[in-house]
């Protein structure tokens, strides 16, 4: 217990040594000892080091998790050391809200399918962004706070003994310094001769006499403070070759894990980058599929509605008529460089359709007008001579009874107000819309345009969609019925394209 005391005692004394020689240096009533301007550049360096490497920190932090409340909670996770619950980041929310959307849409039109694929790249970018931010934590972040936290903490150590070392030298320097005046003071009292047998009597003279016996309390002190000056020399210039020492060990072996860390940085982020741009360049050309195809469907349907039996300008076959589009006419014998079979009087291609015939009210069952000797096939274009071409490949068509070339279309006359019918109207339907018809089976149909029900016993379409449509019997050759999800309803056919 009288050790602990005396120890505790000591200690009090040399923290209160240290703190008057560090007010008197504040104030500038005491010298201070400077260290070696080599020791203070390593001290600053280590300094400025630390300031920038928490600056650097925070900021990656701050890119890898924006919101500071999601920060601050994983802090305490960490300081509590449990596993921070896992979240979805704002890509993968994004994926999954288009991918929901793309079905709430349906996913046979075309919107509903490209929302899908989009949330899906979405996904895959936001699995990227979780990869890229684990891999920044570990292989940068970690690193920087481990300096900060581990090796920086050392070096302040070392530099907190440093200066305590410092101060200690600067209070035995005091303290010997005024050992010094004191005994100089007191070898000068010595000197005076008494006064003689009155001495006593003279108060100023006890006076004088108690303060030099107070100054040769100093003079004793003279060697101890030697003793203690070369004591904290000698600590303190092995503390400062110790700090020397750690601060250029770490300045030479932070600067190399650093500029390390930043490289494994730079690296993760070209591997994020060159996912995500491949991604995107995945998902540019999936939207750029959807676009040809929704422009095909349009052109689909502007062919379908040059056919579908609204009025237009008649076509003659008269020298110099045209249809608006600019053609090279053809001399007599003429042909546009691709051969192609004719077909004789009579002649068929294999297919079996109506025959053509010139006479008056001759029919095939589609209401048009009769065709003239040289009459083209549908398509207004300039007057031709007899075996003349117009740039379009399709067999040549004679005007003997039952010549056909092998397209069905409706035929042109040289008579005014004529009008283009559809190609399939009541009683008549497509090939595979009579094979659906024999089969009665089920296949999958995809709707050109919006249709709306007139009745309940009809199904509204939208355009693009696929439905599945079935052939019933007893039901009117020009409808099918439609069944998309639960509903059901009659459909017309001229508004379906069957698929196969």
């Amino acid at each position: 217990m009288d050790f602990n005391v005396r120890r505790l005692a000591a200690d009090a004394g040399t923290l209160l040594s240290r703190a008057v020689q560090y007010t008197e240096e504040v104030l500038g009533q005491a010298e201070r000892t400077e260290l070696d301007s080599h020791l203070e550049n390593l001290l600053d360096r280590a300094e400025a080091t630390q300031q920038c490497t928490e600056k650097i920190m925070k900021q990656t932090e701050v890119l890898l998790q924006p919101n500071p409340n999601v920060r601050m909670e994983e802090f305490l996770y960490e300081k509590l050391e449990k596993m921070a619950p896992v979240r979805p980041n704002n890509l993968e929310l994004l994926g999954e809200c288009m991918i929901d959307a793309g079905h709430e849409l349906g996913p046979g039109r075309a919107y509903g399918n490209a929302l899908i694929k989009c949330g899906e790249a979405e996904k895959q970018l936001g699995s990227a962004e979780r990869e890229f931010v684990q891999s920044s934590a570990i292989n940068f972040i970690a690193p920087l706070r481990n300096f900060i936290e581990g090796d920086y903490k050392t070096i302040v150590a070392e530099r907190k003994i440093l200066q305590n070392m410092r101060l200690d030298l600067d209070a035995a320097k005091t303290r010997l310094k005024k050992a010094k005046e004191a005994d100089a003071r007191s070898a000068e009292f010595n000197s005076t001769p008494p006064l003689g047998e009155e001495y006593v009597t003279h108060f100023s003279y006890m006076l004088g006499f108690l303060h030099v016996r107070w100054l040769k309390m100093w003079t004793e002190e003279v060697s101890k403070a030697e003793t203690e000056l070369r004591i904290s020399q000698s600590e303190f210039d092995r503390q400062a070759e110790i700090t020397r020492l750690l601060l250029e060990g770490h300045n030479s072996t932070h600067e190399t894990q650093h500029l390390r860390c930043l490289t494994d940085l730079v690296d993760t982020q070209t591997t994020y980058y060159a996912q995500c741009h491949q991604y995107m360049v995945n998902m540019e050309k999936q939207l750029g599929s959807f676009s040809s195809v929704y422009c095909a469907n349009n052109n689909q349907l502007s062919l379908a509605g040059a056919s579908d039996g609204i009025s237009r300008p008649s076509t003659s076959t008269a020298s110099g008529a045209t249809d608006g589009i600019s053609r090279p006419s053809t001399a007599p014998g003429a042909t546009d460089g691709i051969s192609r079979p004719s077909t004789a009087s009579g002649a068929t291609d294999g297919i079996s359709r109506p025959s053509t015939s010139t006479e008056p009210g001759a029919t095939d069952g589609i209401s048009r007008p009769s065709t003239a000797s040289g009459a083209t096939d549908g398509i207004s274009r300039p007057s031709t001579a007899p075996g003349a071409t117009d740039g379009i490949s399709r067999p040549s068509s004679s005007t003997a009874p039952g010549a056909t070339d092998g397209i069905s279309r409706p035929s042109t006359s040289t008579e005014p107000g004529a009008t283009v019918l559809p190609l399939h109207t009541a009683g008549q339907s497509s090939p595979s819309v009579n094979e659906l018809h024999l089969s009665n089976g089920t296949r999958k149909a995809r709707v050109l345009y919006d249709y709306s029900a007139t009745c309940n016993s009809e199904l509204s379409l939208l355009a693009d969609e696929v439905i599945t449509v079935t052939s019933v019997p007893g039901m009117d050759s020009d409808w099918l019925m439609g069944e998309r999800g639960d509903k059901k309803g009659k459909v017309p056919i001229t508004y379906l394209q069957l698929q196969s």
